[in-house]
C-alpha cells in the first residue's frame, strides 16, 4: 500500500516514477530507485493491453538505459515474481539474468521472488 500512495503522489512524478504514454494512453511505467553509487534499482510495468504484442523487448531495454543514465550506475537490478514468466523471458531476451531468490509473504499468497541484475544493458 505504501508503494501505491507513494506512486500517486505528484512530487515523485518525473523524479521516481515515470509514465510513458502512447497516442494519450499509458503505455507503462518506470520506477527508478538509486541503490548506491553503482546500483540502482528499476520497477516496471507495461499495460496488459501491450503485453504479448512484441514491445516489452524494447520497453524492459530503454527503462534499463534510462535508469543507468538518471542514477549514473553501472547496474540495474530488479525483482519479478517466479509465476510471471512471461517478464522473465522479455528479461532474458535483453541479457538480465537471476542472481538469487527470496520468499515474500504477502496477504494473499507466499510469492518467491527472483533478484535480476545486468551489468550490460
Amino acid at each position: 500500500m505504501e508503494d501505491l500512495a507513494e506512486m500517486f503522489d505528484r512530487t515523485h512524478w518525473n523524479t521516481a516514477y515515470f509514465r510513458i504514454d502512447c497516442v494519450g494512453d499509458l503505455a507503462g511505467f518506470w520506477q527508478i530507485k538509486p541503490g548506491g553509487s553503482a546500483v540502482g534499482e528499476m520497477g516496471l510495468g507495461l499495460a496488459p493491453k501491450l503485453t504479448g504484442h512484441g514491445p516489452g523487448t524494447a520497453f524492459v531495454r530503454t527503462g534499463g538505459d534510462f535508469t543507468m543514465a538518471i542514477t549514473e550506475c553501472r547496474v540495474v537490478e530488479l525483482y519479478v515474481a517466479e509465476f510471471n514468466r512471461r517478464a522473465i523471458n522479455v528479461y532474458e531476451r535483453v541479457g538480465l539474468r537471476a542472481i538469487g531468490s527470496s520468499v515474500c509473504e504477502t496477504p494473499q499468497r507466499v510469492v518467491r521472488i527472483h533478484e535480476t541484475i545486468t551489468r550490460a544493458m
